[in-house]
């Protein structure tokens, strides 16, 4: 019994990582999804995604979106999926 808790005591400290998921700005992908539009195509909501930003980015990207929306500077149309995002002229 001596020897199994000396050997619990003496177990090496477990080794913990830490990830560090970079911050998604709203400002910044308002302003990646203005970019975008400046062509004057129409995107797929798919099409403005970065894969590397995960859910977060997602989240944030549809965020975007709705409040270049709301400003009226975007017109969403959705005959069928995915969303369709189109820049409204001024």
């Amino acid at each position: 019994l001596r020897d199994a808790l000396f050997c619990v005591f003496n177990r090496p400290e477990p080794v913990k990582h830490v990830v560090a998921q970079e911050p998604v700005l709203l400002e910044e992908r308002i302003a990646f999804i203005e970019s975008q539009l400046a062509t004057g195509l129409s995107l797929s909501f798919i099409e403005l995604l970065n894969p590397k930003q995960g859910r977060m980015g997602m989240v944030v990207t549809f965020m975007a979106v709705l409040e270049l929306t709301r400003q009226q500077k975007i017109k969403i149309t959705h005959a069928e999926a995915p969303l369709t995002i189109q820049g409204v002229s001024a």
